[in-house]
C-alpha cells in the first residue's frame, strides 16, 4: 500500500482531530472558570451524558454530510469537555495521552509499512475492552485497572492508524478522526486515574 497517496485524507483527518481536541479542552477550561456554567453542567449532567451519547451515535449510524458531521462533532466535543472537567490535573493528563497517541500513531503507520493487516487485533482489543469493563464492575478501584485500560486505548490507536491507512472512507475523515478522538479520551481519563 502507498502511504503518499493516503496523506490527504490521514492530514484532514489529524487536523479535525487537533480542532476537536482544542474544542473539548477550551469547553473543559470554560466549565472550570465559570460558575453559571460549572452549576448548569453540574445539575444537568445526565442529560448531557445522553445528549453526547445521542450525538456521538449519530455521527456513528446518521448518514449526513460532512459539513453537518463537523458541526455534530463540534458539538460532541463541547458536551464531552463539559463532563470532563473534573478530572485532577487536565493539563498533564492529556499531554501523557497525546504523548501515548503520537508514539502509538506511528507505531500504526510502521504496521502498515510492514504490509500488516490488524483486523483480528480490533477483535482482540474489543473483547479485551469488554473484559475490562466488567472487571471494573466486579471489582471497583480506578487504579487496579488504570494500566490495562491505558494499554487496550494504545493498541486501539495503533488498530485505529492501520485501519484509516488501509479502509476506503470515501473521503468521510471525520469519521476516521472520531475513531482517533475516542482513543485519546479514554487515555485523558485512563492516564487521570494514574
Amino acid at each position: 500500500m502507498n502511504i503518499q497517496n493516503r496523506l490527504p485524507f490521514v492530514y484532514s483527518a489529524l487536523g479535525n482531530l487537533i480542532f476537536q481536541m482544542f474544542v473539548m479542552y477550551r469547553s473543559v477550561e470554560a466549565t472550570i472558570n465559570n460558575v453559571w456554567l460549572n452549576d448548569i453542567v453540574n445539575t444537568n449532567k445526565i442529560l448531557i451524558m445522553v445528549s453526547n451519547v445521542a450525538l456521538l451515535l449519530s455521527l456513528i449510524f446518521v448518514k449526513m454530510g460532512i459539513p453537518i458531521k463537523l458541526i455534530v462533532f463540534t458539538l460532541m466535543s463541547i458536551s464531552t469537555g463539559m463532563l470532563i472537567h473534573k478530572i485532577s490535573d487536565m493539563k498533564e493528563a492529556l499531554l501523557e495521552a497525546v504523548a501515548i497517541f503520537v508514539a502509538m500513531l506511528f507505531a500504526g503507520v510502521v504496521t502498515v509499512k510492514m504490509g500488516y493487516n490488524l483486523n483480528t487485533l480490533g477483535l482482540v482489543l474489543f473483547f479485551a475492552l469488554i473484559a475490562l469493563i466488567f472487571a471494573r464492575i466486579l471489582s471497583p478501584g480506578k487504579k487496579k485497572y488504570t494500566k490495562i485500560g491505558m494499554l487496550i486505548f494504545a493498541l486501539f490507536v495503533v488498530y485505529d492508524t492501520n485501519q484509516i491507512l488501509q479502509r476506503n472512507y470515501a473521503g468521510n475523515f471525520v469519521n476516521a478522526s472520531l475513531d482517533y478522538f475516542t482513543d485519546i479520551l479514554n487515555l485523558l481519563i485512563f492516564a487521570s486515574e494514574d
